[in-house]
């Protein structure tokens, strides 16, 4: 296979989309339009967009990888590293395979030009991914065959729910007690004491006014201020023009307090971001929306699964049904010096961590 480099998305070869097409089918986090967005507005100055695409003899692409090679850092020793093309809006990654045996080759023959002279990278660092996903086995395994070691690490915990044909009052009966007595009593003293109505936003031409809600909900919310403030307003024209967008508004007196940014695509629900003005807390604004919008998605779009994405919050598990893990790799180079001395280093971490935790158990 033949193994290219592009430095920017305008570059790439149509054969590319079809690639990018059938992976989009399986999480809208990795759709082009989602990667164009990271390249666009989340790189910071000085990050250089890294694009490895594996391409078949007939020229269809078999394996891309989305990365990107930081800027300039304060250490002495300068290390070749690059990172999977996310940052902390990523709920999920991983490296864009055809089916089969094809993307597997595809995925092999980018590994090795990475561990190539000409190329020469210390280290990649890539994930989130779903540990039980094969592509996660598959990229470790294809690292390691062109001469990486590499590191699995803890990112985060993803809740999510399995419908299984159930109605939203299905749903409900198996939610825990406390949670059904809150929605019902927070909604009635909402009810009793203030107007209030639901909104829910999925067209391109309502974005706009929407996002200047979300906006006044996020800043006087518990929530740390966005620090790439057009990111979020153009994630939702994106959204809506994919036919994914489903950002649902609570509205007391007229005001905006709370809001629920999530997307769907296929049969699942992503619940992405959520945010509700402290100034409205005595009436569970964000509980109240939460049981909105999951009637919305059960009743009336029927999806089959709602996921969480990124976090272990304790109330996430009151909401859904099943738990799984994301974790990142670090594959380190031992053709390079520096990437052997990143193993080490490694190596040496995960001792000392081993020996602590075994010296607090005896405690």
């Amino acid at each position: 296979m033949e193994v290219k480099l592009f430095l920017q998305f305008e570059h790439l070869p149509s054969a590319c989309n079809a690639l990018f097409e059938s992976a989009a089918a399986e999480s809208p986090f990795l759709s082009r339009e989602w990667f164009e967005l990271l390249a666009a507005h989340v790189l910071d100055i000085g990050d250089e967009l890294f694009l490895i695409v594996a391409f078949t003899d007939e020229g269809n692409a078999a394996c891309i990888l989305p990365l990107f090679r930081p800027g300039s850092s304060a250490h002495l020793v300068s290390v070749k590293r690059l990172r999977a093309l996310q940052n902390f809006y990523t709920p999920d990654f991983r490296p864009l395979m055809r089916a089969g045996a094809v993307g597997i080759e595809g995925m092999i023959a980018i590994a090795y030009h990475l561990s190539s002279t000409g190329c020469s990278i210390d280290a990649v660092d890539i994930g989130p991914m779903l540990r039980a996903e094969s592509a996660f086995e598959i990229y470790q395994r294809a690292m390691s065959e062109a001469g990486f070691s590499s590191k699995a690490y803890f990112r985060f915990g993803n809740h999510y729910l399995l419908l299984n044909g159930q109605s939203y009052k299905d749903y409900m009966s198996e939610l825990p007690s406390q949670l059904r007595h809150t929605l019902v009593r927070k909604g009635r003293r909402l009810d009793r004491e203030k107007e209030s109505n639901y909104q829910l936003v999925t067209k391109p031409a309502d974005v706009s006014v929407a996002a200047e809600a979300y906006d006044v909900i996020y800043r006087e919310s518990w929530k740390r201020q966005e620090p790439y403030p057009n990111f979020m307003k153009r994630l939702m024209t994106m959204a809506a023009h994919k036919g994914w967008l489903r950002l649902g508004l609570l509205y007391i007196d007229g005001e905006p307090a709370a809001s629920h940014l999530w997307f769907i695509a296929g049969d699942t629900a992503y619940i992405y971001k959520l945010a509700y003005r402290k100034c409205y807390q005595k009436y569970s604004p964000g509980t109240l929306l939460m049981g909105w919008m999951m009637k919305q998605a059960i009743d009336k779009e029927g999806v089959r699964k709602v996921d969480f994405l990124t976090g272990d919050d304790a109330y996430k598990s009151d909401w859904m049904s099943h738990r799984s893990e994301l974790w990142g790799i670090l594959a380190m180079n031992q053709g390079t010096w520096c990437g052997r001395a990143l193993a080490l280093r490694e190596k040496l971490y995960s001792y000392a961590a081993g020996k602590i935790d075994a010296h607090v158990r005896r405690i």
